[in-house]
């Protein structure tokens, strides 16, 4: 698409310099050449920019990520810790239960 583009304007740009001569022309046409290849080295280059950084950014992320998880699960582990040792407390303080004594039927 580019190319086509470029070739368009290259023969618009022939067409109005008809009264050039053909090494005008030629040269006309090698400087537009030039500066499109120019220009396709710039976006070739911005866009490996572009890929370094987002490739940059996505092991950011995932850094990011397993940092948070080991943070989650070590959160997780400590409440469990909590838990587990208050399960033990809270069986420590139950009072001992002993055998029920039959009740006295005295009061019939």
């Amino acid at each position: 698409m580019k190319r086509f583009l470029a070739l368009a304007a290259v023969l618009a740009a022939l067409a109005l310099a008809a009264g050039c001569s053909n090494d005008d022309l030629k040269k006309q046409v090698e400087a537009k050449n030039k500066l499109i290849a120019a220009q396709e080295g710039e976006i070739k280059k911005i866009k490996d920019d572009l890929a370094a950084r987002e490739a940059d950014l996505k092991n950011q992320c995932e850094q990011r990520i397993q940092k948070l998880n080991a943070q989650h699960k070590q959160q997780v582990d400590s409440l469990n810790a909590r838990i587990a040792e208050l399960n033990k407390k809270r069986e420590a303080d139950k009072p001992q239960k002993t055998e029920a004594k039959p009740k006295s039927r005295s009061g019939r």
